[in-house]
């Protein structure tokens, strides 16, 4: 009887550098938006191994590491641009349930976080307007468009103040603001999606 090893496993090749451990990196980074560690464990993979492959396969591991960074700040500064519209719409409606009977202090924190909700998102919405401007139109955009907007910080409280007698007390009217401040998030969503040029 002769002790002959046993005969190598075959392996389908999937964690060796090569396009099958390229491709499975792409797969878990698309199930990672669903289950999110499986984009970290591809990513773990590309560093592994990076450098180790040839041709087109070593960009790839390359873009993908990049891809998983950039899409990592992007989620990123989606998740507090996210808390911030709903922050904003939430304290517009805990201001209108302010009473006489709420102490000062409270009244002053509320404001403060009010303010911050509301109005921090004037610099990410003017870069965004002159990101998008024509070469050499950027002043004018960013001026046309903050015209607009301090507009409405102009007539909204006169639209309040007309609306107030009808209406019948300042919490159904900050309720409406809130509202209208809500009804922005499915067009931001459907522009969110249309590709850029």
């Amino acid at each position: 009887m002769t002790n002959t090893p046993p005969p190598a496993r075959q392996t389908d090749r999937w964690l060796e550098p090569g396009q099958t451990n390229a491709l499975v990196v792409y797969i878990l980074y698309l199930v990672g938006l669903v289950i999110g560690i499986s984009g970290l464990v591809g990513l773990v993979i590309a560093y592994v191994n990076r450098g180790k492959a040839s041709g087109f396969v070593e960009t790839h591991y390359t873009w993908q590491i990049r891809t998983f960074w950039i899409g990592l700040l992007y989620a990123a500064i989606s998740i507090v641009l996210m808390l911030l519209a709903v922050g904003s719409s939430a304290m517009i409606f805990v201001v209108s349930r302010i009473g006489v009977q709420w102490p000062i202090w409270l009244i002053t924190v509320v404001g403060l976080v009010v303010g911050t909700t509301s109005t921090s998102w004037n610099g990410v919405y003017l870069a965004e307007v002159a990101r998008l401007a024509p070469p050499g139109r950027v002043g004018d955009a960013t001026a046309g468009s903050t015209f607009f907007t301090f507009s409405g910080y102009l007539l909204a409280p006169i639209i309040f103040a007309l609306a107030l007698p009808y209406v019948g007390n300042y919490g159904a009217c900050f309720v409406v603001l809130s509202a209208i401040a809500l009804l922005a998030v499915p067009a931001l969503w459907r522009f969110a999606r249309r590709p850029v040029a």
